[in-house]
């Protein structure tokens, strides 16, 4: 039916014109004949075409075992589909899950595992990594009839047994990982595995995805700025995607490029996925998942984590705004936290118990979609670190002099002398409260062996008043006014 249709569009011809002819002068087969002819040409080309090593390796030509008159009819064998058969090896599938979650802080630690719905065990594995296209590289077909390329990854063999860990992981490994399973010789694959996507954020990235409107949720049909800034030079750098579609594209296939910034003038729910910088070396940035919705409610979320200690506002946001009805209901994880007549909500202090995933709700206009809100830690592996090592160095610094002083001064004081006389004064004035004064006559007849500052003045007392002042002053000095 439809290409009788599709023959009459071709001509122009009425709905009921007859159509045999018409397939004839296209050279259009019918659909079973089709069918039929595409399995004989497959069939010669595996046996005697260019066809590719596995089909090859599934025909085999069928030998009589005596003379007979179909020898020379070139009959092939049936394949059979016993477990290692080639046939049923290229129709087994691989499969790739990851442990323990997708979105991971660098230093985590995490495992890609692929297996074969089999009983053996004598299967090995290669690993790949979805990329965009250029030559040289190999495409494949994905589940939603997109082409997909990938590139086997490196250091591949250590995966060979099945589990491909990343310990620790960097931002270096975000990226889309699939996989697939060989054994035999000659080496038969499987078909390769389900994509599966790694997002790893972390504190060192060499540059940010700037986004703006700076938040996670758009509405269709709004435009939307993505840049990646660097504070020395963004050259080189350029904005990818991973959307529902399971493939990994630059800016240049679904945004107008401009140095190292990618601009989307009309915004629709397509383009909900996520978003990263990456140089032509490797690297990369944070990762983003921006969600566009096409109803009438969003939420206001920050793209990049939060540090904790800081404030933190969310906001509901509408496509057409009613400034007297701005009520709004926030959620964290599907319960409700809060009901504000403003239509946003405040936390004060972010601590990482508020981490999650965070949507509001109007009682009339719906609901936005769920947005993860990350916490990063403060202090020595946040963001605050070296403010606080600079207050430490610079309050060192500071005090170092001193410290310094105090040293020398206290060097001084423990080599000086126990005792000094005054050139004045007839006794020892000692500089510590015990001493051992030497033998000396006072003048009245009094010999002083052990002797402190108040007991020379008391010494000196009704003697020279110039010289007894003199002593006292001395004393004061040694010991500190009031010491008599």
């Amino acid at each position: 039916m439809i290409q009788n249709a599709a023959a009459r569009l071709v001509f122009n011809l009425p709905k009921f014109s007859h159509t045999t002819p018409l397939l004839r002068s296209l050279h259009w087969l019918p659909v079973a004949a089709r069918i039929r002819f595409k399995t004989l040409m497959l069939a010669y080309k595996a046996k005697n075409g260019p066809a590719p090593s596995y089909l090859k390796a599934l025909v085999t030509s069928r030998t009589a075992p005596r003379l007979l008159r179909s020898t020379s009819t070139a009959r092939l064998v049936p394949p059979s589909l016993r477990e290692k058969d080639p046939l049923l090896i290229f129709y087994k599938r691989a499969v790739l899950s990851v442990s323990p979650q997708s979105w991971l802080t660098e230093g985590d630690s995490v495992t890609l595992s692929c297996e074969v719905t089999d009983s053996s065990t004598d299967w090995t594995y290669s690993w790949y990594t979805v990329v965009p296209y250029r030559d040289g590289l190999t495409g494949i077909n994905n589940n939603r009839g997109y082409s997909v390329y990938v590139e086997l990854l490196s250091d591949s063999s250590r995966g060979s047994g099945g589990n491909y860990t990343l310990s620790p992981a960097a931002l270096k490994h975000t990226g889309v990982y699939m996989c697939r399973g060989e054994r035999g010789e000659p080496v038969l694959h499987t078909q390769y595995s389900n994509p599966q996507p790694l997002w790893i954020t972390g504190e060192s990235f060499p540059v940010s995805l700037i986004i703006n409107p700076s938040r996670t949720q758009h509405f269709t049909n709004d435009s939307l700025s993505l840049s990646c800034e660097d504070q020395s030079n963004s050259t080189g750098w350029t904005v990818r995607r991973y959307t529902h579609s399971e493939i990994v594209l630059d800016c240049s296939h679904w945004g107008s490029v401009t140095g190292s910034t990618c601009n989307i003038s009309f915004l629709s729910t397509s383009y909900t996925g996520v978003y990263w910088c990456e140089s032509e070396s490797g690297e990369n940035s944070n990762p983003v998942n921006i969600t566009v919705h096409d109803g009438d409610v969003i939420l206001e979320s920050p793209v990049h984590p939060v540090t904790e200690g800081h404030p933190l506002t969310l906001r509901c946001l509408y496509h057409n705004p009613n400034p007297s009805n701005l009520r709004a209901d926030f959620y964290k994880d599907g319960s409700v936290l809060q009901n504000q007549t403003t239509g946003e909500m405040i936390i004060q202090t972010v601590s990482k118990s508020d981490e999650g995933f965070y949507h509001c709700k109007h009682p009339e206009r719906g609901e936005s979609p769920k947005s993860w809100l990350s916490v990063r830690p403060s202090g020595p592996s946040g963001v605050e670190a070296p403010f606080s090592v600079l207050m430490l160095i610079c309050s060192v610094v500071t005090a170092s002099p001193y410290l310094l002083v105090t040293f020398i001064l206290l060097l001084i004081c423990y080599r000086a002398p126990a005792s000094y006389k005054h050139p004045r004064c007839s006794e020892w004035i000692c500089l510590a409260k015990d001493c051992k004064a030497p033998h000396q006559n006072t003048g009245s007849g009094k010999t002083l062996t052990h002797t402190t500052a108040q007991s020379v003045s008391q010494s000196l007392e009704g003697q020279d008043g110039a010289q007894s002042t003199s002593c006292d002053a001395l004393a004061d000095f040694t010991y500190g006014p009031g010491s008599r």
